[in-house]
């Protein structure tokens, strides 16, 4: 499921963050656990794209993404890699739909308010958001917000999904249950998915192997082939 072999040196006039892991992984869900300032989000972000690795390799869902020697970079655009950011990261200008609408986009133009389209539907229905379809960012709840960010990302079916600590802005009752329906879900699609988080209720949630990273290495495993 997962390759990572890298290397990647942070710098600024504050402080010089340096993250190195190699690590192997089979199944299909991998939690990163680990405290803030461990260099999760950064992982991510270079599994996604967003941030290119110093040196190494990344390899996931069965395709080379990054390898320095043979000078293969993907970009992010590319990748089919769905990206949940921690914030959700949902246009505030766009209803649900229209957000919803843009992981279908094609050119450089919004969806319109009403854009028609049968998979935009299902994914409404799919997350019982058809009542706040034409709602706007600020208007969601905590869990409309997730949850349409959520169909955002799987609407372009990506090869693999990437959550940044998906339920931190969520309160406990909420939490429960956004955790068992993404489970259900990410089961459903068959695609793997990768959990970033510091509570301690996900690692005992998620049925997943779990990579362990404190400071920017690898602190602990298990579940991880040897």
């Amino acid at each position: 499921m997962i390759e990572v072999q890298l290397d990647k040196t942070l710098m600024s006039p504050q402080r010089c963050f340096r993250l190195q892991l190699d690590f192997t992984c089979t199944d299909k869900r991998l939690l990163v656990y680990g405290p803030s300032g461990s260099g999760k989000s950064l992982l991510l972000q270079l599994l996604g794209g967003l941030q290119t690795p110093d040196a190494g390799v990344i390899r996931l869902a069965g395709r080379t993404l990054f390898d320095a020697k043979r000078r293969i970079n993907v970009p992010a655009r590319q990748r089919r890699v769905a990206y949940l950011f921690q914030d959700y990261a949902l246009f505030p200008h766009l209803t649900a739909r229209q957000n919803i609408a843009f992981g279908l986009r094609r050119g450089l133009f919004n969806p319109g308010r009403n854009v028609r389209d049968s998979e935009v539907d299902v994914w409404l229905e799919r997350f019982a958001l058809n009542e706040a379809q034409h709602l706007y960012p600020h208007q969601l709840s905590g869990g409309q917000r997730q949850r349409t960010a959520l169909a955002r990302a799987l609407i372009m079916r990506p090869a693999a999904l990437l959550l940044d600590e998906p339920f931190s802005a969520l309160d406990p009752t909420l939490r429960e249950h956004m955790r068992q329906q993404l489970a259900e879900l990410q089961s459903q699609l068959d695609i793997p998915m990768i959990i970033i988080s510091h509570d301690p209720c996900d690692l005992e949630f998620f049925t997943a192997a779990v990579v362990h990273i404190e400071a920017g290495r690898l602190a602990g495993q298990s579940n991880l082939p040897i």
